[in-house]
């Protein structure tokens, strides 16, 4: 019937487009018999091959072999038929689903009572493979090849030997050390920023020297965002901003990305260091344009204004406005000045570069060579 429909369909649909088709329609009453004819055949045979099969099961069924008899819930709806269970009528089966349900609401009312045997499930296989695994006789030598978790010893393993742990088990073990190894040596060695920062801080960490007061456009308040992110803000904004926030601290950890596969940590700081130790880690110094700025610094030829040797350990830096000339002093010192822009901020980077560029020309440079990693 459904194919006689789409035939039906098929010519209705060839009928109401004859003008676009543009050519003559064919209809298919000279194959609607033909298509009765195979239907009625292969309805035919498969009612043959339905009866056949009923037949051969009622044949094929003996009680206790895992099958059912007519009235069990799974039959042709015979008189002993349960009731709760739904027979389909086109095959006379019912469905797998009612059955177990069926099984299932026995078991447990029979559970109730203390008469349920529960190893045996709606088909009877459970049981039976249960019955014939316990008749098979168990010896000593039997016993002996199998551990404590019933796993088989090997057969060369001599008498009373100590049971081994499962190979699931063992071969677990064994992906979880590697896996511990493998992330402990990428933590070490691949770059993770976690173990950067560690290895960092016991590191001795470079000092940059800041200006300790208000005579330069960078100082303490402005100095560690414009050489982090290459952002310069005046340092009467910048400290207004702080205002709202925490307090600056006169010494302020400097993590460097620039130029770096990994993170470099430098110490910014507007106070002297305090040992000879300490002076050897100072790698660059800002100025202010005023000799009494390094009164205090020990190098030779200072106190006269000599400061060659100064800026030979150290290399010095003059931020100043673009707009404006440099001092004469600073001329003559071996600093390196760099100009800022007040008012184009795309140019700070720029000037953020330079700053890192030269201070790396100079340690490179310098001899002694500088003994910290910078």
């Amino acid at each position: 019937a459904e194919l006689l429909g789409r035939v039906r369909g098929v010519e209705k649909n060839l009928h109401d487009h004859s003008s676009i088709l543009m050519c003559p329609v064919q209809t298919f009453d000279l194959f609607l018999p033909v298509a009765s004819q195979s239907i009625q055949a292969f309805k035919k045979q498969e009612q043959k091959k339905l009866v056949a099969s009923e037949m051969e099961g009622k044949g094929a069924r003996k009680p206790g072999q895992g099958g059912m008899e007519a009235g069990d819930g799974r039959g042709n709806g015979g008189n002993g038929a349960n009731p709760a269970v739904k027979v389909n009528p086109r095959t006379g089966l019912a469905s797998t689903s009612d059955v177990r349900m069926q099984f299932e609401k026995e078991a447990f009312t029979a559970n109730r009572f203390g008469e349920a045997n529960l190893d045996i499930n709606e088909y009877g296989n459970t049981g039976a493979q249960a019955q014939k695994i316990s008749s098979q006789p168990q010896t000593l030598e039997g016993l002996a090849t199998m551990d404590a978790d019933g796993n088989a010893l090997a057969k060369d393993a001599p008498a009373g030997a100590k049971p081994s742990s499962s190979k699931r088990d063992k071969r677990d073990r064994d992906h979880r050390k590697k896996r511990e190894r493998d992330r402990g040596s990428s933590s070490r060695h691949r770059g993770d920023p976690a173990a950067k920062k560690v290895k960092a801080r016991k590191e001795p960490k470079p000092i940059i020297l800041v200006p300790p007061g208000f005579s330069c456009i960078l100082n303490r308040y402005n100095s560690r965002q414009f050489l982090t992110d290459g952002v310069f803000r005046t340092w009467e904004d910048a400290k207004q901003r702080m205002k709202k926030g925490l307090k600056v601290q006169s010494a302020q950890p400097l993590e460097r990305t620039f130029a770096r596969k990994e993170l470099r940590i430098y110490k910014l700081t507007d106070q002297l260091p305090q040992s000879s130790q300490d002076w050897k880690r100072v790698c660059a110094v800002i100025v202010t344009g005023k000799t009494w700025q390094f009164k205090d610094y020990p190098f030779a030829g200072v106190k006269e204004g000599n400061l060659a040797d100064l800026f030979t350990n150290i290399c010095g830096f003059y931020f100043h406005y673009s707009d404006q000339p440099i001092p004469k002093d600073v001329e003559k010192w071996n600093v390196k000045p760099i100009g800022i822009s007040k008012n184009n901020r795309h140019k700070d980077i720029a000037a953020f570069r330079d700053f890192w560029t030269k201070l790396d020309q100079f340690l490179d440079r310098r001899e002694p060579k500088f003994p910290f990693r910078y």
